[in-house]
């Protein structure tokens, strides 16, 4: 319980945090749960595949610590590829780039869908867009300034 002992050495206090997990495996899945238990902390561990059923889509969290599916021996099989998100590349791939494994030579980016609005009349109404953000960021800044001033922090 890395997470238990982290929040212990930093004055925390072991109710602040938020667990969520999911495991495939219905054996590790209650002993996963019944460890957390037995130390007082809540959370929600959900039954399934996270290549083929994410419990959490929505989840936005801190520190995320994965472990790779140990002992299952066709998992990379169960999922398709899909441009920016992920990839099972061959060996062969990864042979081709010199054994370097970072993602976004084999994930690549996904396709991005034309919204029928030429480039550069685009690049006009962005960019007039942005001249009427910077003029409302030097009114704020100046009226910001003005507020400093009257309480005696000019700067």
């Amino acid at each position: 319980m890395q997470s238990e002992k982290f929040v212990l050495n930093h004055q925390g206090n072991i109710k602040d945090l938020s667990i969520f997990g999911q495991e495939s495996n219905p054996t590790t899945l209650r002993l996963a749960r019944m460890n957390l238990a037995i130390r007082g902390i809540d959370a929600k561990l959900e039954l399934g595949d996270t290549f083929l059923n994410d419990r959490h889509p929505d989840l936005k969290a801190d520190f995320i610590l994965v472990n790779p599916p140990f002992n299952v021996s066709d998992w990379s099989g169960e999922y398709e590829d899909k441009a920016g998100f992920c990839k099972s590349a061959t060996i062969e791939e990864v042979r081709n780039n010199n054994y370097v494994l970072m993602p976004g030579r084999y994930v690549g980016t996904e396709e991005e869908a034309d919204d029928g609005i030429p480039f550069d009349e685009k690049m006009k109404a962005l960019t007039s867009k942005l001249a009427g953000q910077f003029a409302k960021g030097n009114e704020l800044e100046k009226t910001i300034r003005e507020n400093l001033k009257g309480i005696g922090y000019e700067f």
